[in-house]
């Protein structure tokens, strides 16, 4: 799935190009159509981009070319750039031109991490992380029924799956039938579970997976993952900050595993 993740994969394609000759006009045109940014060309060719925020704050008098920024490589993403790049790079800036042969191919924001290709690339991510925490459970905590602290109706729910699988003649563990916020809290009731994990102990397990099971529930559901373009930790909702730091702790939990 990661080649089905890129960003040219995520970002909107052809993105329009501005029309205004002046700055007025420009600042209409992007708040219209709730834009950011745009792509500026000059005789059929991108000379660099204007936002919507220098349209609004400049003067009327203002030619757009002085607010029109050029399209260097601080603002040039790859196309074939993978998901870990694109959100360490929307991380540092909101958004990123694609270009392919003196054309604008692309623009990339972090509004466009709630696409179809960041939902599928997650959902095998977390389902990889899912199968890790069933087998570390196997191997660390084999009597989980009687040292985790779980409410009888998640238990109860657990019988119920593996009854119906034995019917069909395709039981697996008991383990397979709980829920990953279920898993979660396996993991965060055994030291030894957690250390197998690379956590301290059981209680940071707990602090740093709750957000994972958040994340999980978001993909299943088709949820924004990303609920506030801000970058930093504090707003409310899912930010770039949340979305990358969640992102690098799975891709860290699976080397753990596959070592």
């Amino acid at each position: 799935m990661t080649n089905g993740c890129t960003a040219d994969n995520i970002a909107t394609a052809n993105p329009e190009i501005c029309p205004a000759d002046d700055v007025p006009t420009a600042a209409d045109w992007l708040s219209e159509r709730d834009y950011d940014s745009a792509p500026v060309f000059e005789d059929g060719r991108p000379i660099g981009y204007v936002t919507r925020d220098a349209a609004e704050t400049a003067s009327p008098d203002t030619s757009l070319a002085e607010i029109t920024e050029p399209l260097t490589v601080d603002v040039l993403i790859a196309s074939d750039s993978p998901l870990d790049t694109v959100l360490e790079a929307l991380y540092d800036r909101p958004f990123y031109y694609l270009a392919d042969r003196n054309q604008v191919t692309g623009i990339l924001t972090r509004a466009d991490l709630n696409t179809e290709p960041v939902y599928q690339h997650l959902y095998t991510k977390l389902s990889q992380l899912e199968q890790a925490f069933r087998k570390t459970i196997q191997e660390h905590v084999p009597d989980w029924r009687d040292t985790t602290p779980l409410h009888p109706d998640i238990l109860d729910a657990i019988d119920e799956r593996l009854a119906d699988a034995k019917d069909a003649g395709v039981a697996l563990d008991p383990i397979h039938y709980a829920q990953f916020s279920t898993l979660v809290t396996i993991i965060g009731n055994s030291d030894a579970a957690s250390q197998a994990l690379d956590f301290d102990a059981g209680h940071q397990a707990s602090s740093q997976l709750d957000p994972i099971t958040d994340l999980r529930n978001d993909v299943a559901h088709s949820t924004p993952v990303i609920q506030n373009t801000d970058r930093g930790l504090t707003e409310s909702g899912r930010t770039i900050t949340h979305l990358l730091d969640q992102y690098q702790l799975i891709e860290e939990l699976l080397a753990t595993h596959n070592e």
